[in-house]
């Protein structure tokens, strides 16, 4: 597992560090990857797709509370649905990715057919963002979703 929870350093473009430290080889053998709450914003998810195939034993993906809005969600959003890792546990939680961001996401969603637990929790997705979710539901197994209710009316 490798975590870099709230890892802010000042001065430190973290984006950019991404890259250097998810860089194959070594990095290809993490299973688990928590990147949750440092703001990354949408070049840090821009930064994390280039690195994404080469993350191919990654289950665990945590990016929550990182402000990827849609266009964060979309950068993600390729990498994923190509099949080049094997998701059982996403959490996108907290980056405000508005209904579109969940249409980005969707063929990501059907391609990780193992993906048991999914957080979308504080992203404004809204009815539009619900009824997508459930489309993606109807065609995936997801045996967890956390999606406040409040969100989806």
């Amino acid at each position: 597992m490798l975590g870099l929870r709230d890892a802010r350093p000042p001065g430190v473009d973290l984006a950019a560090a991404i890259c250097v430290l998810l860089a194959p080889p070594p990095a290809t053998c993490i299973t688990e990857l928590s990147l949750a709450d440092n703001f990354l914003r949408r070049e840090g998810a821009a930064a994390l797709a280039a690195v994404l195939p080469g993350l191919s034993m990654l289950t665990t993906l945590d990016v929550s509370g990182n402000n990827f809005f849609k266009e964060g969600a979309a950068a993600l959003a390729a990498p994923l649905a190509a099949g080049v890792t094997t998701l059982t546990a996403f959490s996108i939680a907290s980056n405000w990715i508005a209904p579109e961001g969940v249409a980005h996401l969707a063929p990501a969603l059907r391609a990780n057919a193992g993906l048991a637990a999914l957080s979308l929790r504080q992203n404004g997705l809204g009815a539009e963002g619900c009824r997508l979710l459930a489309q993606v539901a109807a065609c995936a197994f997801v045996g967890a979703l956390l999606v406040p209710c409040s969100f989806c009316q």
